[in-house]
């Protein structure tokens, strides 16, 4: 789905720029409050110069309760990033 998006905007595709820093369990079976406490600082920028100062647009196919999108973005906006959009497929409530 993001590949496809940033083809159609002709934007840089960069898939593999997020990773998990450690381990977390499914976010499914969890309530709003676990599941934020579950990915505080779970993931890390692994190329940060790729996302200082540029618009990113975050893709992420199914949102519950928006904590991983959250989360992704507070730690996209620590490296520099200046804008932040999120495509979401489906939403979940």
């Amino acid at each position: 789905m993001a590949r496809v998006l940033a083809g159609c905007l002709k934007a840089d595709f960069s898939p593999r720029i997020l990773a998990k820093s450690r381990w977390t369990p499914d976010q499914s079976s969890l309530t709003g409050i676990e599941r934020r406490k579950n990915l505080a600082e779970a993931y890390t920028v692994k190329q940060p110069d790729r996302v200082a100062g540029r618009r990113v647009l975050l893709v992420d196919d199914i949102m519950t309760t928006g904590t991983t999108a959250q989360e992704v973005a507070k730690t996209l906006k620590k490296v520099g990033a200046k804008t932040l959009i999120v495509a979401t497929a489906a939403v979940v409530s």
